[in-house]
């Protein structure tokens, strides 16, 4: 007798849920305002040279940043080592790992107001030392990488031009 039932409590159940639903959004359910689609990214991530590449970091708004963990992935080339170029502290880690193609740098900003940049402002973050006479490879910022906002610790989103690089043979 307890079975014969329990299905139509279930039935009767869910309907009474799907019935408030509908009463508490009044009908329509709400929609996302376009302007929460577009993401603007905070800093944008380049490359300068090709014999002796140099990651640029520029700021696309007014910021402050706490931290960045950098990844950066490679293939068709060895890198040798990682520079820092002396507009970020000095790294807390640093690695190249030529096993799995990537090299790992963290920054953590020590200031309390954090590293400030300016809209349109370009910072050198390091230099590759790559192994000479390599003519088709490709450097990129992984999506691993996180730039961290001062005070909020908010990670932010970031733009990426990958260093390609192709023989002309």
């Amino acid at each position: 007798m307890k079975n014969k039932y329990f299905l139509l409590i279930i039935l009767v159940a869910v309907v009474i849920i799907i019935e408030s639903l509908i009463l508490l959004t009044g009908g329509v359910l709400p929609k996302k305002s376009p302007s929460a689609d577009i993401t603007t990214e905070a800093v944008s991530f380049s490359w300068r040279n090709e014999t002796q590449p140099v990651l640029l970091m520029k700021a696309n708004k007014d910021l402050s940043l706490d931290a960045i963990d950098l990844y950066l992935a490679y293939s068709g080339v060895v890198v040798n080592s990682a520079t820092n170029m002396g507009d970020l502290p000095k790294p807390s880690f640093m690695k190249v790992s030529t096993e799995k193609s990537l090299v790992v740098l963290n920054y953590l900003i020590s200031e309390p107001e954090g590293l400030a940049m300016k809209q349109g402002q370009e910072i050198e973050v390091l230099s590759l030392d790559i192994k000479e006479g390599v003519t088709d490879y490709e450097i990129s910022v992984s999506p691993k990488t996180q730039v961290v906002e001062n005070g909020t610790s908010k990670v932010l989103p970031f733009n990426n031009q990958s260093l390609i690089v192709k023989s002309t043979r």
